[in-house]
């Protein structure tokens, strides 16, 4: 009777373990699932932020080239201001020696030019 009550003791108990043993397998297996989902979401992450890093570094190139473009462009507006001012400084000499030369011979010129 004890030896067979013993037995049957062990063997509840040992269902019970399987039962625990099943359980945490199914729980391991779980928490395994979660882990790869989370890696998988962080690669994902870390790409998009890569993806993202690139745009913002060719962006980053594209001003520069663009900051250049307009220091050219202000160079050559000073460089074409200054040539215009020579110009209309010459301009306005050879004009005072134009009326100067045109009253010299007929001075009613001036004021039609004028």
């Amino acid at each position: 009777g004890k030896a067979t009550s013993a037995l049957e003791d062990v063997r509840r108990r040992q269902g019970d373990c399987e039962a625990e043993a099943s359980a945490l397998q199914q729980h391991l297996q779980h928490l395994q699932s979660v882990q790869h989902q989370r890696q998988a979401d962080h690669q994902a992450v870390l790409q998009q932020a890569k993806g993202r890093a690139h745009q913002v570094a060719q962006s980053s190139m594209q001003l520069e080239q663009v900051e250049g473009q307009i220091h050219a462009h202000q160079a050559s507006c000073a460089e074409q201001t200054h040539a215009l001012t020579e110009s209309a400084a010459h301009l306005s000499l050879a004009c005072t020696q134009l009326r100067q030369r045109l009253s010299a011979f007929q001075p009613a010129f001036v004021y039609t030019i004028a």
